[in-house]
């Protein structure tokens, strides 16, 4: 389940946190750069659960609601769920 990812211009950036020569910048900057870019894995996760769980409770109350519509229709008891 890995994914393969290619970063292009990552040259060009290592080549300009090394100009920086400071290791606590480099390590400062690096940091707000990766809470940054987990931030957005982070949301788009929670709005794929959301979408889930919607998902999820639509086929959920669907079926209930289909048995409640057969039951009155036959003599039979339906379990359903």
């Amino acid at each position: 389940m890995a994914e393969h990812f290619q970063i292009q211009g990552l040259e060009d950036v290592q080549a300009k946190l090394q100009a920086l020569g400071n290791q606590k910048e480099i390590k400062k900057f690096v940091r707000k750069a990766s809470r940054q870019a987990m931030n957005i894995v982070r949301d788009a996760a929670r709005n794929n659960a959301n979408l889930l769980m919607i998902l999820f409770h639509l086929k959920k109350f669907t079926k209930i609601s289909l048995c409640h519509q057969v039951k009155p229709r036959t003599k039979t008891v339906l379990k359903c769920g």
